[in-house]
């Protein structure tokens, strides 16, 4: 059996194939496919965060203490959060968080292997770069 299905990511539509035999799930990851033109969808545009604003995000994340740690990662460890922010997915988001500080929305895209065991989830997770909390996820795909 093949399924496609059809999600956004860097504000162009993508087609992934989900194969699945009795030994093996094809499917990787959400951002493991090339982009696809599909006229007539609307086009999801959000601002790159800079190299330099990931960069400190991402050395704040790391130097948690491990409670710290577990009371912002709401949705997903945050060593899965930092593998994507580290392949550059990363915008601005329109929305704001508690304290007021504009959210960022990073495309995250669970690990290999929660795609081989049938539990993956992609989509945008919403982080404030201020509290260094997951506020909301905002799943668009999932096996």
């Amino acid at each position: 059996m093949c399924i496609f299905i059809i999600f956004a990511v860097h504000g162009k539509y993508i087609t992934a194939p989900i194969m699945k035999d009795n030994t093996t799930a094809k499917a990787t990851s959400a951002c493991d496919y090339e982009p696809v033109e599909f006229p007539g969808l609307p086009e999801i545009k959000l601002p790159a965060v800079s190299a330099d604003s990931i960069g400190l995000l991402t050395k704040s994340i790391e130097t948690m203490t491990t409670e710290e740690s577990q009371a912002t990662a709401k949705y997903f460890p945050w060593e899965d959060v930092l593998a994507c922010m580290k392949d550059g997915r990363v915008f601005y988001s329109e929305e704001k968080g508690d304290c007021g500080e504009r959210l960022i929305a990073v495309n995250f895209s669970s690990p290999r292997w929660t795609w081989e065991k049938l539990c993956g989830r992609s989509g945008l997770l919403y982080i404030c770069p201020v509290c260094k909390r997951q506020v909301k996820f905002d799943c668009r795909i999932m096996n």
